[in-house]
């Protein structure tokens, strides 16, 4: 027995179900569009699953304030570390820039300033050997006191490990200029 696949299967990226030429948009239309609905279009999440496309993505909201960009950038992260599973399983193929989108998504999470956001860039912590560890400074981009203030208020498992982690990593105090560094350094990607 033949299986059917779904219409939407049924034709290419640049075509709709009429077999009219879709209107494709750039990475900059989809984001306003983004930025205007509140949510993602069928276009944007096709975007979504490629690396050199979510690559461009990361670029283009760098230019910018991240933060209306922060739930999409959640979802990025999942994106990101299903794909990074992917590689380690060898179920994606490997070019060194599209392995680094889960650094730069990170990134882009902890200039958003979102204490909640720790939770899920925990979710990359040691996932893999070819992750490694994220540096404490993805976990603090709203700010050491108030990160910690909001994982003591959350009190669950992985709120105190969290919390651990950022204790541990700073047992030297941590400097403006330090942390000022490490986002140049981080930032200086996108602008290559």
């Amino acid at each position: 027995m033949r299986e059917r696949s779904s219409p939407m299967a049924q034709f290419g990226r640049n075509q709709t179900l009429n077999n009219e030429p879709a209107i494709t948009m750039n990475v900059d239309q989809h984001l306003r569009a983004y930025l205007e609905s509140g949510q993602e279009a069928a276009q944007l999440d096709q975007v979504l699953s490629s690396p050199t496309e979510r690559h461009q993505i990361y670029r283009a909201i760098a230019r910018q304030p991240p933060r209306p960009y922060r739930l999409l950038l959640l979802r990025l992260l999942d994106r990101e570390i299903a794909f990074r599973n992917a590689l380690w399983d060898r179920s994606a193929e490997f070019d060194e820039e599209s392995a680094e989108g889960i650094f730069h998504c990170a990134y882009l999470l902890s200039l958003c300033g979102e204490p909640a956001d720790t939770k899920a860039l925990w979710k990359a912590q040691y996932l893999n050997q070819d992750v490694g560890e994220l540096e404490v400074e993805y976990f603090i981009g709203a700010g050491v006191p108030e990160t910690l203030a909001f994982l003591t208020h959350e009190n669950d498992e992985t709120s105190q490990e969290i919390a651990g982690f950022i204790r541990d990593s700073l047992k030297q105090p941590i400097e403006t200029q330090w942390l000022a560094s490490w986002r140049a350094s981080r930032h200086a990607w996108f602008d290559s």
